[in-house]
Order: C-alpha cells, then structure tokens, then sequence
C-alpha cells in the first residue's frame, strides 16, 4: 500500500470535452423547458387548483410526469435548442488543466486502486486483492449475507409507505449499488492494521422521508428544552458552553451534569466538568460506558483533558483561547484558480476561508499566529491574496419561511473553453418572447 499525494484538491473541475458540455447543457435547458412548461400549466388552470399543488407535502421528490406543451413557449423552445448548435468553443491552454488531465491518464492506466483517505487528502494506491480483501472484511464485520427475498421485502414495505404518503410514483426501489471504502489513516498503527469505513450507497430513498421527520422533532426538541445542538464548531463558539445529548431512557440513574456543560455534534461530544477532583471524572467516564453497553452501544472517552482538538478547532481551559486545529498528516488544499468553477465562486475563497479562520481564533493575535499557513495553501492554488481578520458579529436569528417558488433558475454550465455568453443569450431570448406586457 503506496501513499499518493496531489499537490491540488481534488475538488478542482477538468475542462470537459465538447460533447461532455453539450450533454450538460441540453439536460439544463431540458430542466429549465420542463419547469417554466409547469409554471404555465398552473398559471392557466384555476387558482384554487394552484394552490392545492403547491401546498401538497411530497418531501422534496420531483414529478416524473411531463408537463403539457404550451403553445406561448414554442417558439422561445426552439431556440433555444438552436442556441446549442451554435455554441462556439475556443482551445484552452492551461497548465494546471493539462497537469491534472495527465494525472487522470495515469490514474486510468494504473493496474492498482486508488483509495480516498477517510479524513486527509491523501490516497492509497492498492492491489486488486488487498482492496478486495479489506472491502470484504469491512463488509462481514458490519453486514451479514441474506437472500434476494430481504431486498424484495423491503421493497414492498417502501411501497406500502410511499402510497400512505402518496409518493409512490415518485419514489424508486432500492438501487443495486456496489459498496466502497475509505482508509482510516489517522488512526494509531495504520500502516500495520489498516482500518476502513464502509460506504453503503444503496440505501432505501424514505430515507429522506425519514430525515425531514427527525429534523422536524429535533427543532421541536430544541425549541422546548432550550438546547443548543451543535451544526457546526459557529455554533460551539456562540454558545459559551457545551452539552452532550443524551439518549438513555428517563428511569435510568445518571450523573447531575448541567445542560449547558454538555455538547454534541453528530457522533463527537464534549463535556466540561467542575469543581471535580482527579479520580471523579474516570469514575464518571465508567459510568457513561455501561450505560452506552447496557445499550449495546460502544463509546471512547478521553478524560481529564485541559487541551481538546474537537473538529477543526483547538480549545484551551486554561487560558479560554481557541484556534484553528489540522489533523496531522494531511495537508491543506484549496480550489486552484484555473479551476473549471464559476469564476464567482473562485474569487470569494479566499474572502471565505479568512472569516472562517477568524470565527475559530478566539484573538487577532491568534489569527496572525495561524494564518502563514492557510495563506501559504492559497497560493499553492493561484490565489495571491492576504487574509484578514474580521469581528464577528453576533448573527441574525432567521426563520426559514415556506414560499412557493415565483422565480425559474436557469444556471447553465460554466467553461473557461466555451466562446458563446450563454447566459446574454438566454436573457436575450427572455426579453424577445417574454417583454413585460406579456400576459
């Protein structure tokens, strides 16, 4: 097992190939066609009836049906289908392209897999056999084998849920995906006992059902026990103080930790102990440990920690600071300007990435300590900007409103080889067919 590094992120996007491009584009103009098409549909029926399709609860799947033609869209359909024809392109030399195409050649003649690291940007270059055999390993550890009647089942109980909740003609069955794995590389004694996680991608698609239920009762659960659940290490800083979530049932005897000394993201948690002598916090981490086995759960705990790097952020109890935290062994990569990204999108990283390094340093002086690096990593990427250290300011309360949609997106696909502006076009054609008496 051979370590590969590239010195760019692999979230960089390649120039696509003429015919690559027209397909994105004839699939966004499709979109676009299909969704102003629905948009008319409802806009002539009563609109009682548009109201009633717009309220109605589908948890985010779309229609599969299409929509009827209109005979005001024609015309502007037409062309805009010629605009695809008559899109031009211009050869594009670009160096950090032509590097990273020859490092997809590479990768393509390559007998051997090239693995993704769990939580660095390293990859692992593996033989047939020894991928073969750690994907297996991770897979009996986890699953075990059962007939093709277990999908079916499933299935069938998809179905029956999907119909109760009238989605079932939008919702798919199972898909019969292959699993994968990423290597767990910063964990102790990797390079003798690798470890893996399992990607499963063939999941049910209630799924999401289910994700927008628990969404829903965890904000209700928030909203009523004035706990603050972490989303993000923002929410850490704001809220002064950490809690965990706990998911023991009520009638079992647990410690008096305050809510507020306790703190949870996702499958991480932290809990800030008081006035407690040496011996008291291990007696405390046995007691969580039976309770999560009673469970027939497992779970680490580190004590006695006056130092914690919790997810990219350091915090010190001794002096209150904190400040940007990198795992080791992994190096810092950013989008390199020569990127097929929207050229928007190029220009705030660096603005992003230093108000996010200011949220997590708790001083300037901080700050400037840190920030060599991630200065550094920017320009490894092209980008020659200085970073900054902004106040944060105390943010704004917003409450997500649900409102039908009165504006159509057309975002169409950007690259740097395509000649033709096709968005003027496509505002242009608007104008033509849609001027403001329009009905």
């Amino acid at each position: 097992m051979d370590q590969v590094r590239f010195d760019y992120s692999t979230k960089n996007i390649p120039i696509p190939p003429r015919n690559s491009y027209w397909k994105r584009l004839i699939e966004k103009i499709g979109s676009v066609i299909k969704r102003m098409r629905w948009k008319a549909f409802f806009f002539d029926r009563h609109e009682q009836s548009n109201n009633d399709a717009a309220n109605s609860d589908n948890f985010g799947f779309k229609s599969r049906k299409c929509p009827p033609q209109n005979s005001d869209l024609d015309k502007f359909e037409a062309d805009r289908l010629d605009m695809v024809h008559n899109t031009k392109f211009r050869n594009v030399n670009n160096k950090f392209q032509n590097k990273r195409n020859g490092d997809i050649k590479k990768i393509k003649k390559s007998t051997k897999a090239f693995i993704p690291a769990d939580k660095t940007s390293n990859f692992y270059k593996l033989d047939k056999t020894h991928h073969d055999k750690l994907l297996r390993d991770s897979i009996t550890t986890t699953y075990k084998k059962a007939s093709t009647d277990a999908a079916i089942i499933i299935d069938s109980q998809a179905k029956s849920i999907s119909q109760e909740l009238k989605i079932d003609d939008r919702a798919e069955q199972i898909a019969k995906l292959q699993a994968f794995i990423t290597l767990k590389d910063h964990k102790d004694n990797f390079a003798h006992h690798p470890t893996c996680r399992l990607i499963n991608p063939a999941k049910s698609e209630l799924g999401k059902v289910s994700k927008q239920i628990l969404d829903n009762i965890n904000s209700k659960i928030r909203k009523t026990t004035k706990l603050n659940q972490w989303k993000n290490t923002s929410n850490l800083r704001r809220s002064g103080s950490l809690r965990a979530y706990r998911t023991f049932p009520p009638e079992q005897p647990r410690r008096k930790i305050r809510k507020n000394n306790l703190g949870l993201y996702r499958d991480d948690g932290l809990v800030l102990l008081r006035n407690t002598s040496g011996p008291q916090p291990e007696r405390i981490r046995e007691d969580i440990t039976r309770e999560f086995k009673k469970q027939g759960l497992n779970i680490y705990i580190s004590t006695n920690l006056k130092i914690c790097n919790f997810l990219d952020v350091t915090l010190n109890l001794a002096d209150g600071s904190h400040y940007p935290y990198r795992k080791p062994n992994n190096e810092t990569l950013y989008i390199n300007t020569n990127s097929k990204h929207p050229p928007t999108i190029i220009k705030h990283i660096p603005a992003a990435i230093g108000r996010r390094i200011s949220d997590i340093s708790s001083s300037k002086e901080l700050f400037n300590k840190n920030k060599p690096h991630y200065e550094s990593a920017l320009k490894q990427s092209g980008h020659g900007e200085k970073l900054t250290y902004t106040e944060r300011k105390k943010p704004e309360t917003h409450i997500r409103k649900s409102r039908q949609r009165n504006i159509i997106w057309f975002n169409p696909p950007h690259s740097m080889n395509v000649q033709t502006n096709i968005g003027r076009i496509f505002m242009n054609l608007v104008s033509k067919y849609f001027p403001k008496n329009h009905r």
